[in-house]
């Protein structure tokens, strides 16, 4: 029981992060929360993101390339600088938003 207690704790710390950093463009936000009981699971429904990763890992080459809905953005395989600059600035923005909030994100995603 303790060790559900302190699971729940965590849980509330963390959906309480991810509800104070809706609404910035730059962060994923949270739609839904279901409490399965009967499972045991917490689901946290979040925003679709429609283009998803910027690279991808490709086995058959045994590295990462970028992403195929980024390749007209692609010189020689790459994103150019123009693209990672302006991914990099976004990424800074929404980082920038969470730690003025006192939120310290542990999973960054390119």
């Amino acid at each position: 029981m303790e060790v559900k207690t302190q699971l729940d704790k965590v849980m509330q710390h963390e959906v309480c992060a991810i509800s104070k950093a809706s609404g910035h463009p730059n962060v994923v936000n949270l739609i839904e929360i279901i409490d399965d009981d009967e499972a045991g699971k917490l689901l946290l429904v979040m925003e679709f993101v429609e283009r998803g990763k910027l690279i991808e890992w490709q086995p058959e080459l045994g590295r990462f390339c970028t992403a195929t809905w980024a390749l007209d953005r692609a010189e020689n395989g790459f994103l150019n600088e123009e693209v990672i600059r302006c991914c990099v600035k976004d990424v800074v923005s929404g980082l920038n938003h969470l730690h003025t909030l006192g939120v310290m994100h542990r999973d960054i995603k390119p």
